[in-house]
């Protein structure tokens, strides 16, 4: 009977083919990808992080340029706070709220300092008041320190890394400064960083005097700008816009958002020279070249000064993303502009709207020169009042030139 088992299960097991049966046993077994499968699981997953990563990327940026026009519009929120207190914008450079006689940086306060108080910031404000108030000798480097060194949210771009370095000036004292990426718009004529003449922007320089001698024009202080004096339209009239701290990379050459050209001797930045002499500083690939490279004198290296017009100022001559100069004595300079957003600049009109500036928007003709277009030479350029020559840009930059041109 047993033999008779035996044989019944030998012939029961040969009913299963061999191979079948071998299948059968590994697939049973396995636990564990086989290379080749591990490879398309890689590639599939490869190829989704590639149409993905785009889509991130691009998210990112949209939310960045959010936040930025957002931190524009609490800055004019606050400077229109600070006119309904004052009855006037603050000054770009050298506000009558600074005591009369204060020689040194005192002088060179930007608008970004004043503005404080009303963005519930009065604690920063308060670190210097002394010496804003007069009531402390020095410099506001001294005297503020703390206030220097104090990196503010919403001065910065999210967009530019750079305006969240902190930087140490050279030299004996070693100052320390946080940078901005908002500057106040000065117009479209360039001229002297500390006097007022020229000035046609919502922003102006609070003195009348003359360029080569600060203590003259601070004690002959007075010129400011309300609402009152943009008759060209609120809406049409830029209050503020982003500009690309600069890196100060040395070198020959430099990013064109992260450095700033440098003048050749004798060149004015455009006031009575063609803006050519700065906008063909590119040498392709954007990259510019000669470059102009110091610790902390470089576009919004410094947000509580305005020294040199391109630390917290900047004028609508140059196209955006285009080009900033700068000469070597950092007081006749350039500034433009610029963003890492992707095709122009954010900026606040005067009646508090946020917009969207590309940068082919119509700049004129950058090799025409100034008194050419204006007929007007040397210093009786600066007094020019007639309508932009630097197209829509400029025009957006004018408050009272007698032309209400829109955004395209």
């Amino acid at each position: 009977m047993r033999q008779l088992e035996t044989i019944v299960q030998r012939r029961s097991l040969t009913l299963i083919p061999a191979t079948a049966y071998s299948l059968f046993k590994r697939k049973v077994g396995r636990n564990a990808f086989t290379f080749v499968e591990l490879l398309v699981v890689i590639a599939i997953l490869g190829v989704l992080i590639g149409l993905l990563l785009p889509a991130v990327q691009a998210a990112r940026a949209a939310a960045q340029r959010m936040q930025c026009g957002n931190n524009l519009k609490q800055i004019g929120l606050v400077t229109h706070n600070f006119h309904y207190a004052n009855e006037r914008f603050p000054c770009a450079i050298n506000d009558p709220l600074v005591p009369i006689g204060r020689e040194g940086e005192g002088i060179d306060v930007s608008y970004l300092v004043w503005i404080l108080p009303y963005a519930e910031n009065s604690a920063q404000y308060d670190f210097c008041k002394q010496f804003l108030d007069g009531t402390a000798s020095g410099n506001v480097g001294t005297h503020c320190a703390e206030l220097t060194k104090t990196s503010l949210l919403f001065y910065k771009c999210p967009s530019d890394s750079a305006a969240t370095k902190i930087r140490t000036e050279a030299g004996s004292v070693h100052y320390i400064w946080a940078a901005t990426s908002y500057h106040c718009n000065r117009g479209d004529i360039k001229g002297f960083a500390y006097w007022g003449l020229q000035d046609r922007g919502a922003f102006v320089s609070g003195c009348i005097g003359t360029p080569n001698s600060r203590s003259a024009a601070m004690n002959n202080k007075g010129k400011v700008r309300g609402l009152n004096y943009v008759s060209d339209g609120t809406s049409n009239t830029i209050l503020v816009s982003e500009i690309c701290v600069s890196e100060n990379i040395g070198g020959v050459t430099g990013n064109i958002k992260g450095t700033m050209a440098l003048f050749a001797s004798g060149d004015v930045a455009g006031s009575y020279d063609s803006p050519n002499k700065c906008y063909n500083k590119r040498t392709g690939q954007g990259q510019i070249s000669p470059t102009y490279t110091h610790p902390t004198f470089g576009i919004g290296n410094r947000w509580v000064a305005a020294e040199g017009c391109h630390q917290t100022a900047f004028y609508t001559i140059l196209p955006p993303n285009s080009v900033s100069c700068v000469r070597s004595s950092h007081d006749w300079a350039l500034p433009t502009a610029s963003s890492y957003h992707v095709g122009g600049v954010n900026v606040i009109f005067c009646d508090g709207s946020t917009h969207f500036v590309t940068e082919t928007i119509n700049a004129g003709d950058p090799a025409v020169v100034p008194a050419t277009a204006t007929g007007l030479t040397g210093d009786n350029y600066r007094k020019y009042s007639g309508a932009s020559i630097h197209g829509i840009w400029g025009a957006l930059g004018t408050a009272s030139s007698g032309e209400s041109v829109h955004l395209p």
